[in-house]
């Protein structure tokens, strides 16, 4: 698919064959973005989860449902970083969004640009009860939580807001030497029922006698009834109710235990409402964040990349670009690394206005917001100077209608791009500029040894972001090169559509129970494809024509003799030549003969993985490396 969009006018026809055992796939920890905000690893994706996936013209869709993810098998993986702290490990054959297309992760090198996501359209829809947003951002930030629930902070407004929290749900706060130490104050004559948490007079505790069928007296009256009766009914037994005990909920949120490396942000904050996410921004901000002294950006700083890189998702939400680096000193005379999660520029505007941070930290921040006049970080969300390839017009041109850019080295601000957009009435330009992506420069791509890597499919889109940030896609099918083919051909030469494209199966029943239940599956998902003349063709709109061939029929293959298009597809090929199932190699002659179609490059699609080193397809690929044509 690369190679598909790629600038490959030199060669007359294209021939992409799938190697064997290839398949896009990340590691297994690599995380997936879920519609409902949460970052699963992709071992655990289900098929009755929804991702986060971009559509063409560059929208962010939030309703995506994803297959079971599967395990391909043990590959070789390469560990891909980015300047803004973004990382991806995959195998060598995971595709990532360029501007001149898809493009495999073995391929990329130092200095180009890969799409991340700007702006995070997700919003959760299970609020926490009011106060534990807040309450989740103190501990994170400076909470122990190893031996119960302390709290060790010297900002007075902090330590009076955890206070409120703690009085809110009847906790009491007691010194512990300079720290604040959390609890349940035990009540004379009280005893606290293990069901419900509650501390209720020992007398409504019945005796074990009283009860009957040997039920055990640890449960108060109105919980021992509740459970039988829902145990007669063959239900679930009653969750814990409030009030709960400040290590309970530090379990709740993963965080009891835990030492400071190994914070995370809890999930119960990725599926709230952003405006409890900001709450815990804040609140984390005003433990482990910094004002730098020239005012000029701030910073979270922890020993657990995992947190930072939560925290760097979360605010997304808020349009909050931020730069995650590593911070390598000593601490008590022994090598330390930490991590800093820096936010400059415009960001750090937006970051003043959108989170609200306690206690004096907040002051500063407001001043430093205001008094930001240049910007630290120009370059930091610029277009790449590979959106001039899609220009109609010369600079000349643009330059007698008002619009200059200079000669940069990264490239041009998204106003530029989009005056020019306008100028030319280019559609493609004026979404690229309004894109939610940043264009994030690959600082390295280096071996990371073998490991079992994961793959998921995406119906439609066949795209979703991965580790929170970084745009990929999983192996896509033929309709969608094709498709992306004729979105190339519409912005360089829109008189050459619509694309003409011959797909051909060994016999019509297959073409019909298969191919085209398969496309109106993806039809009845959303794709814009219309299937007319009884299934012997189908368009999609202003872009593509199809037509179908099953070589089983004599009228379809006499049609196939004199057909003409601009990309012939092979479906379903034969394993080895000389059997009867599956398409066989004298097809594929018939299909260069068919390749005249003006203006369009010509294509020949093998949608398949040779199944053995017998198939005829990595014949073909070696005698085009006789040929010299040792790319393909």
């Amino acid at each position: 698919l690369a190679c598909a969009n790629g600038p490959v006018e030199e060669e007359r026809v294209l021939f992409l064959i799938g190697p064997k055992s290839e398949g896009k796939c990340l590691r297994a920890d690599q995380t997936v973005l879920l519609d409902d905000g949460r970052l699963m690893p992709i071992c655990q994706i289900g098929g009755d989860h929804a991702v986060l996936a971009m559509e063409p013209g560059f929208n962010l869709k939030t309703a995506a449902l994803a297959n079971r993810s599967q395990c391909i098998g043990i590959e070789p993986i390469y560990r891909l970083v980015t300047a803004t702290g973004w990382e991806l490990v995959g195998n060598s054959e995971h595709p990532l969004l360029t501007l001149s297309g898809w493009k495999s992760l073995g391929q990329l090198h130092a200095g180009e640009f890969v799409a991340a996501i700007r702006e995070c359209p997700i919003e959760g829809t299970n609020p926490l009860p009011q106060g534990l947003a807040e309450f989740a951002g103190l501990m994170v930030g400076d909470g122990g939580c190893t031996a119960g629930a302390l709290f060790s902070n010297r900002d007075a407004e902090v330590r009076a807001l955890m206070t409120r929290i703690a009085q809110r749900f009847g906790w009491v706060v007691r010194p512990h030497g300079p720290d604040l130490r959390l609890a349940v104050t035990p009540t004379p004559g009280r005893k606290r029922c293990p069901q419900c948490q509650q501390r209720k007079p020992v007398e409504q505790f019945p005796v074990r006698g009283a009860l009957r069928r040997g039920r055990p007296a640890a449960y108060c009256r109105a919980c021992t009834a509740t459970r039988a009766q829902r145990r007669r009914r063959g239900l679930l037994p009653l969750p814990r109710c409030a009030p709960w005990r400040p290590t309970d909920w530090l379990r709740a949120f993963g965080l009891y235990g835990t030492k400071s490396r190994d914070k995370r942000v809890p999930t119960a904050i990725f599926t709230a409402p952003n405006r409890q996410v900001a709450a815990f921004l804040g609140c984390y901000f005003a433990c482990d964040g910094t004002v730098t002294p020239n005012r000029r950006q701030v910073e979270y700083y922890s020993t657990s990349r995992v947190l930072l890189e939560g925290v760097r998702h979360l605010l997304l939400r808020f349009g909050i670009v931020s730069i995650l680096r590593p911070k390598r000193g000593r601490y008590q005379g022994c090598p330390h690394l930490s991590w800093r999660l820096r936010i400059n520029g415009p960001f750090m505007k937006r970051f003043a206005e959108a989170i609200e941070v306690p206690g004096a930290k907040a002051v500063r921040l407001r001043q430093a917001g205001r008094e930001l006049v240049k910007l630290d970080r120009p370059n930091l969300d610029v277009i790449p100077n590979g959106w001039k390839r899609a220009l109609r017009h010369g600079e000349t041109w643009h330059r007698r209608r008002g619009v200059r850019w200079g000669k940069t080295r990264h490239g041009n601000s998204r106003a530029v791009v989009r005056r020019v957009a306008l100028n030319e009435g280019n559609e493609w330009l004026l979404a690229l500029a309004g894109a939610p992506l940043l264009w994030d420069r690959v600082e390295a791509v280096m071996p990371a040894g073998t490991a079992p890597v994961w793959n998921i499919e995406v119906p439609t889109v066949h795209t979703f972001v991965a580790n929170g940030g970084l745009v990929t896609h999983n192996t896509l099918g033929w309709v969608y090169a094709v498709a992306h083919l004729a979105e190339r051909v519409r912005r360089g030469n829109p008189r050459a559509l619509p694309v003409r494209v011959a797909v051909v199966r060994d016999t019509w029943t297959n073409l019909s129970k298969t191919t085209l239940e398969t496309l109106r599956e993806e039809q009845r998902a959303g794709l814009r494809l219309e299937i007319t003349d009884g299934g012997h063709q189908a368009e999609l709109p202003g872009l593509a024509q199809f037509w179908f061939f099953g070589l089983d029929r004599p009228a379809d293959a006499d049609r196939l003799q004199g057909f003409q298009c601009g990309v012939f597809v092979i479906e379903e090929a034969a394993p080895v030549a000389g059997l009867e199932t599956g398409v066989p190699p004298e097809a594929f002659s018939m299909g260069v003969a068919a390749l005249r179609q003006p203006g369009v490059p010509l294509r020949v699609l093998l949608p398949m993985n040779p199944s053995d080193e017998d198939h005829w397809t990595l014949s073909l690929r070696d005698r085009l490396k006789q040929a010299g044509l040792e790319r393909f």
